[in-house]
């Protein structure tokens, strides 16, 4: 039974400064971003720490052949709306992998397939595709990066990150400059300078730096058990 309006008491509100209300929005923030990769394929179940890694492994997703047809264990789901393609999907490995828009749909690698659609990436998790007609003209022939950005990756201690796709994040105080790179299930995200992708590849394993916003201002160094990268599938 709630309490009689007689006993409630009310506290003095606190004074709102701009230090507070942009600790808020950045708390914002990076919850939306938590839903969205819990929503995508993520855990709220506690992460399991990788033991004995010495060297970050590389995995090549291949969920689509040349052919634009769907990899045998890849589903594919038709959504409504369209995308404009341009440019290199970030963690592509082969030519003609294009990224697409807009970044509200959220997907991460784009391949061609028939009557005038393309299968994306999201997620690694359930291997799953989505099919979205495309505007405008295809990129076929747009080279992969010469280091491909990360689509996921499982850190040391468990938890798993996904490359950022759009929206608007706040700076970890310490690094004003940084930007979001990658957004973590328990870890928040991944930040470093916008020029790269955050993984630090000097040595073995691969590290990142993660900043939870709100809930820890602290910049914290991790290491990396896994990444995944996508390139094509062999005919069948």
């Amino acid at each position: 039974m709630p309490p009689s309006p007689a006993l409630l008491v009310r506290a003095p509100r606190p004074a709102l400064t701009v230090a507070t209300a942009l600790a808020a929005a950045g708390a914002l923030v990076l919850a939306l971003v938590l839903a969205l990769v819990v929503g995508l394929g993520g855990s709220t179940a506690p992460a399991q720490a990788v033991e004995g890694v010495t060297t970050t492994q590389v995995t090549t997703i291949r969920p689509v052949t040349h052919a634009g047809e769907p990899a045998p264990g890849w589903s594919v789901e038709r959504e409504s709306g369209s995308v404009d393609c341009d440019g290199a999907a970030p963690s592509s490995t082969a030519r003609g992998i294009a990224a697409c828009y807009p970044t509200a749909i959220g997907v991460r690698a784009c391949f061609l397939s028939s009557h005038r659609t393309v299968l994306c990436v999201r997620d690694v998790a359930g291997h799953r595709l989505v099919r979205l007609a495309y505007t405008g003209d295809f990129p076929s022939d747009v080279a992969a990066p010469p280091v491909p950005q990360p689509l996921r990756a499982t850190l040391k201690d468990g938890d798993v990150c996904l490359a950022r796709v759009g929206g608007a994040w706040s700076s970890p105080p310490q690094r004003p400059s940084w930007v979001g790179l990658a957004s973590c299930a328990r870890d928040g995200g991944v930040y470093g300078p916008g020029s790269g992708d955050g993984v630090d590849r000097s040595r073995q394993p691969w590290r990142v730096w993660t900043w939870a916003g709100g809930r820890d201002d602290r910049l914290v160094r991790r290491e990396v058990a896994r990444v995944y990268v996508v390139g094509y599938a062999r005919e069948p």
